[in-house]
This record gives structure tokens, C-alpha cells and sequence, in this order.
């Protein structure tokens, strides 16, 4: 067998790097869709059961998205020194002990300490998928940006 044919000198749709592509998109969809972009819909709902105003139920996102700044510079280190496979399945086994800690509690204060740790870790280990510590650091570099300076942006032209 032609080693060009492994690293898709040939064909470039044929290169297998694509499939880890692909499994890091569907990884990192799935846990920051499932958990940071799907909170909206549980708004209302989890207000009506906890007898809370939106406001404070709104701080359950808060919650996740500082555990997340929180726990990605832990598993950057965390990748760099062991695999990243091994830290993202890892995440992925917590990120569900998470959300099964969530569904199964009726204590504020577990389902707030399940966000912020092993959900939060569950987010951000599925969005660790940067290969090399230096393009990492660069990719906390700008979602740190993007978060800290995001109320002094200017409003959208035309609103």
C-alpha cells in the first residue's frame, strides 16, 4: 500500500483527518448546543418549578459559562499532557453525570454546583480540540476577547 494514499496526496476529500474534524465539530456541537444554546428553552419551565424569576434562573447560564472559562485552562494543561481522546471522553463521562445530577435533584444548590463543575467541565472539554498548546492558547486568547468585551462592542448597524 502507497503511504500517499494515507495522507491524501491524491485525493484530498480522501485525507482522514477529516473524520477527527468531523468528530470534534460533533463532539463540540453537541455539548455547547446541549447545554449553553438549548438553556433558553428551559427558562420558563424550570422558573414555574422552582417558584424563581427568569432572572435567577438565567444565572444557571452564568454559572456554566464561567465553569467553563474555569476549566478550560485546566484542561488545556490537561491535553497537553495526556491525550486529548482521553480528557474529552473524560469530559464526556462527567458532562452526563452532570445533566443526570440536574434531572434527578430537586436541591438548588446541587443542580448549581452540577453546572459548574461537571457540566461546565463537560462544555469545555468538548471544545479543547486545538492540537498544539501555542494555537490553544491563541483560541482562549479570542474567546476571552469575544466574552469580555462584548457589552462595549457598538450596536449592530441599523438597530
Amino acid at each position: 500500500m502507497n503511504d500517499s494514499s494515507l495522507d491524501g496526496s491524491r485525493n484530498p476529500l480522501a485525507y482522514r483527518g477529516w473524520s477527527v474534524v468531523l468528530g470534534s465539530f460533533v463532539c463540540a456541537m453537541l455539548a455547547v448546543g446541549g447545554s449553553v444554546y438549548i438553556f433558553g428553552l428551559f427558562v420558563i419551565p424550570v422558573s414555574e418549578a422552582f417558584d424563581l424569576s427568569r432572572a435567577d434562573v438565567n444565572n444557571g447560564l452564568t454559572l456554566t459559562l464561567i465553569g467553563t472559562a474555569i476549566w478550560s485552562p485546566i484542561l488545556g494543561r490537561l491535553i497537553d499532557r495526556f491525550s486529548a481522546r482521553l480528557v474529552i471522553a473524560v469530559g464526556a463521562l462527567l458532562y452526563a453525570v452532570g445533566f443526570f445530577t440536574i434531572a434527578s435533584s430537586s436541591s438548588l444548590w446541587l443542580i448549581s454546583l452540577a453546572i459548574r463543575g461537571p457540566v461546565a467541565m463537560g462544555v469545555a472539554a468538548a471544545a479543547q480540540s486545538p492540537p498544539t498548546p501555542s494555537r490553544r492558547a491563541g483560541f482562549v486568547a479570542a474567546e476571552v476577547e469575544q466574552s469580555a468585551f462584548w457589552p462595549l462592542r457598538p450596536p449592530p448597524a441599523g438597530s
